[in-house]
C-alpha cells in the first residue's frame, strides 16, 4: 500500500493532506479486514501466526493507534494552520513598523535640514 498523504505534503492544501490520510486509513482498515477473512479462508495460515483472536486483538489494537494518529494529525495541522496566520500576522506589523520608522527618519533629515538652511538665511540676513 502507498501512502498518498505523502503526495500531497508540498501542497499547501491541509484540508486535501487529512483526506489523503482519513483514505490511506481506510485502505488499511478495508486491508485488516481482507486479511482476517482471508486467515479464516486459510486455517493453516491462521495456525501458524497463533489463535485468531490474538492476532484480531492485535490488529484491533493497531487499528485504534491508527485512529489516534489520524486525529493527531489533524489537530497538530489545525494548530499550524492558526500558528502560520499569526505568523502572518506578525511579519505584517513588522513591516508596517519598519515602513514608520523609515518614515519618521526622513521626516527627521528634512527637519535638520529645514533648521540648517533656517539657520543659514538667518545668519546671512
Amino acid at each position: 500500500m502507498r501512502n498518498n498523504y505523502w503526495d500531497c505534503e508540498k501542497s499547501r492544501d491541509d484540508v486535501g493532506r487529512d483526506k489523503a490520510i482519513l483514505k490511506d486509513i481506510q485502505q488499511h482498515k478495508i486491508g485488516r479486514e481482507k486479511g482476517i477473512g482471508d486467515g479464516v479462508v486459510n486455517g493453516k495460515l491462521w495456525k501458524s501466526l497463533g489463535s485468531q483472536e490474538s492476532i484480531r486483538v492485535e490488529l484491533q489494537a493497531l487499528s485504534k493507534d491508527w485512529d489516534e494518529a489520524a486525529e493527531n494529525q489533524i489537530k497538530v495541522n489545525a494548530k499550524m494552520k492558526k500558528l502560520k496566520k499569526k505568523v502572518e500576522k506578525v511579519e505584517k506589523d513588522i513591516k508596517l513598523f519598519t515602513e514608520t520608522l523609515e518614515r519618521w527618519r526622513s521626516q527627521k533629515g528634512c527637519g535638520i535640514q529645514h533648521h540648517s538652511q533656517a539657520e543659514e538665511a538667518a545668519g546671512r540676513g
